[in-house]
């Protein structure tokens, strides 16, 4: 079994934008960690970020509270409970906002891109959709967990560098998801890195690697020089991240 033994969590504007329309949260006590990014029309994407984080806690803490409970979509055997459990939120929160699009203009409409965890003794149910990424660093090693959804495999090599980060697909976008699902089993000393593509978008594996190895800087240093390296080379979106290490 392994425990969150830290964390450190940054959600910011940028240096461009006047709206942060990322979000984060880390919930210690229910084990449950996530990074969000919404996008879409103006003054949406942060309204939509809200809303996902509250759906995804009243769901999750109503099954914790009631282990009784019906999953209302779906269950899949080959996966643990937890997981089962932030699928079907995530399908929860993307109904709703589906139906709230359903209502607006096109250039009114929003969409949330995001990556989920949560623990069970030492296996880490992981989902994720859109661009939104969780690094796992590992006895000197770097490797990325979740299936990242972009446009980059799609895009002519002049628009590459913004494809590389746009997401394909988000909660509420369509009527169709395909929400990335894996489980890992975590060791001690293990170190998870949950990042918006406004810090990992200007940055390689070796660069993050870089920054995390430093003798004695804290993880929030970390996300700070990770910003900062980020903003160097052009950013100007929304940045987001949260640092975990376990034992």
């Amino acid at each position: 079994m392994v425990e969150l033994e830290k964390f450190s969590l940054v959600s910011d504007k940028g240096p461009y934008l006047s709206i942060n329309e990322d979000g984060a949260v880390v919930d210690v006590e229910n084990q449950l960690y996530f990074l969000c990014d919404g996008f879409g029309g103006s003054n949406i994407g942060d309204k939509y970020v809200a809303r996902v984080e509250k759906k995804l806690n009243d769901f999750y803490n109503g099954f914790i509270t009631d282990p009784d409970k019906t999953l209302p979509y779906l269950f899949d055997p080959q996966y643990l409970l937890a997981t089962n459990i932030i699928q079907n939120a995530l399908i929860h929160s993307h109904k709703d906002l589906l139906e709230e699009n359903s209502s607006r203009k096109s250039n009114e409409k929003g969409g949330v891109a995001g990556v989920f965890a949560t623990l069970s003794d030492d296996i880490l149910s992981l989902l994720s959709i859109g661009n939104c990424k969780c690094y796992l660093l590992r006895d000197g090693s770097i490797s990325l967990l979740n299936q990242v959804q972009t446009f980059s495999d799609f895009s002519n090599y002049q628009y590459k560098d913004i494809a590389n980060t746009l997401p394909l697909s988000g909660l509420g976008v369509f009527e169709h998801i395909k929400i990335s699902v894996r489980e890992v089993r975590l060791k001690k000393d293990d170190v998870l890195m949950l990042l918006s593509d406004g810090i990992y978008g200007k940055l390689n594996e070796t660069e993050l690697m870089s920054v995390m190895l430093r003798p004695g800087i804290n993880f929030r240093e970390c996300l700070d020089k990770l910003i900062y390296m980020a903003n160097a080379k052009g950013n100007k979106d929304n940045q987001s991240g949260v640092i975990l290490k376990f034992s």
